[in-house]
């Protein structure tokens, strides 16, 4: 509402009364007043999301009514310090997101429209920063194959982010695209509108990207770079982000590729974790992320092999990782009972501090290999008479390219007997036991073999169980292959 009436104050001045001038201004004044009190949506809040929304809206009003306003040059260099401090030492370097691409567009959206005003009325230029570009650049592996693009799904859905952007990404690329003058921005861009078109799917939203869009810019897809290392241009196969640890594979940029992802790192970056040391009151919005650390999500065959749970009550139970005593990782609000106390918060809270990490990665010729080291995302547990601690939890991903094949290889090691559950939420909901032991999941387009190679002492079932769905704590029949052992040390 402050972006609203601040337009329609300044582009219908002078077609409006002055009685009606007025009831704008002293509107916008008291509730800038209020705004100012106002922990939740205010200055001292530094949510990627609400912030940057209210913020951008209320500075737009205020430069809008600038003489109007007694204090509107304090309250604006107040906003321009608490965005300048949100962009330089919060948001992650590499441009990743706390809360998936889909909720971070809405902060994106904001800090674009804060970045050209201020670029016209103070004559700062925050789109030097090269969190700009690096935030475009993961948008461009966030997409999945274009050629998946009709199923309704366009990205990699993780935590409360659903697998459709409904074209919230598209106003940042086409800005950073003609911002940067960068082809393959430009070639996301084109593609996704010509998809929306395609599907009867344009309407006002999608008019957005054109605001920013430069007709003159030549689109290309990554492809054509792929033999450029040196190039600013250069896409690898396979990327990782340095301060949130997100990791994209993929086997191509021709749109028929296999795509995957998988998260190991801080849950808000490292950066942000540092900064929440300091700034203890602040969550940082953190309320959508969810406990998927090293959760695997592919896409492959033009349709999902393994998707995200969505917009649902977290829980790790939910996700493609591991579970023990019955407990999830660290920031799982449903299962996670105990109170584990770091920088003074406990429970989820506690969680935004842990830091996973990407132990190695290697690539040789056609084969990516990637080991997360999960252990510190999961609590010491009290688990019977005993206090559980998790010493080892290193999860291994070897991806065989040309074959098509993806082995995951989980080591664990507690100090006590545990009971380990490991679940793979496929996206079929068939399954076909075959002679070798491993199971066939049969999708509209392809076929997924899942084999176990499970050892002795290792059960598998392969069932239909209640999967959490939606934020009202309703259920979802899922099929799901668990995978369980009791004990100290389990390699599966």
């Amino acid at each position: 509402s402050y972006l609203a009436f601040g337009l329609y104050y300044d582009w219908c001045y002078n077609d409006i009364s002055p009685e009606q001038r007025k009831k704008v201004v002293d509107n916008i004044a008291r509730r800038i007043e209020d705004f100012n009190i106002d922990w939740a949506h205010g200055w001292d809040n530094i949510n990627p999301q609400n912030m940057i929304v209210n913020n951008t809206g209320a500075f737009i009003a205020l430069s809008a009514m600038y003489e109007e306003i007694p204090r509107a040059e304090e309250y604006m260099k107040r906003v321009a310090a608490k965005i300048a401090t949100l962009v330089m030492e919060v948001i992650p370097d590499d441009g990743e997101s706390f809360e998936s691409v889909h909720y971070s567009s809405l902060a994106w959206i904001g800090i674009l429209q804060f970045g050209m005003a201020a670029r016209d009325i103070l004559n700062v230029d925050i789109f030097k920063h090269p969190t700009f570009d690096a935030y475009a650049r993961t948008l461009c592996y966030s997409y999945i194959p274009s050629g998946g693009w009709n199923t309704g799904s366009d990205v990699f859905g993780w935590a409360d982010g659903t697998t459709a952007s409904t074209g919230k990404l598209l106003p940042v690329m086409s800005f950073m695209a003609r911002e940067k003058q960068n082809p393959v921005y430009q070639y996301f861009v084109q593609k996704r509108l010509e998809a929306f078109y395609e599907q009867g799917a344009i309407n006002q939203l999608y008019m957005y990207p054109l605001m920013f869009a430069d007709p003159n810019l030549e689109a290309k897809s990554p492809a054509e770079y792929e033999n450029t290392p040196n190039s600013k241009l250069y896409y690898p196969l396979d990327y990782i982000t340095t301060d949130c640890g997100y990791v994209f594979l993929r086997d191509g940029w021709d749109g028929n590729e296999a795509a995957m992802h998988f998260h190991c790192g801080p849950i808000i970056g490292h950066t942000a974790a540092d900064y929440r040391k300091v700034y203890k009151g602040n969550t940082l919005g953190i309320g959508h992320a969810h406990p998927d650390m090293g959760g695997l999500l592919l896409f492959a065959e033009g349709e999902w092999q393994f998707s995200d749970d969505g917009y649902t009550t977290p829980a790790t139970s939910n996700h493609n990782t591991l579970t023990i005593n019955g407990e999830g990782q660290l920031n799982d609000p449903v299962y996670n009972k105990v109170q584990t106390s770091l920088y003074g918060f406990t429970g989820w809270q506690a969680g935004t501090f842990a830091k996973p990490f990407i132990e190695k990665q290697e690539i040789f010729g056609d084969m990516t290999y990637v080991a997360c080291n999960l252990t510190n995302i999961y609590p010491d547990y009290h688990y019977g008479a005993k206090d559980v601690k998790l010493e080892k939890y290193v999860r291994h991903y070897v991806y065989l390219k040309p074959e098509k094949t993806l082995f995951v290889v989980d080591e664990i090691k507690t100090t006590f007997e545990s009971d380990f559950e490991i679940r793979w939420f496929p996206y079929s909901q068939s399954a076909v036991l075959q002679p070798d032991g491993s199971y066939l999941y049969s999708g509209k387009n392809s076929s997924m073999r899942l084999e176990t190679f499970a050892q002795d002492g290792v059960t598998v079932e392969n069932s239909v169980i209640n999967k959490l769905y939606g934020k009202a704590g309703a259920f979802v029949d899922a099929l799901t292959m668990q995978i369980r052992k009791t004990g100290k040390v389990w390699t599966q």
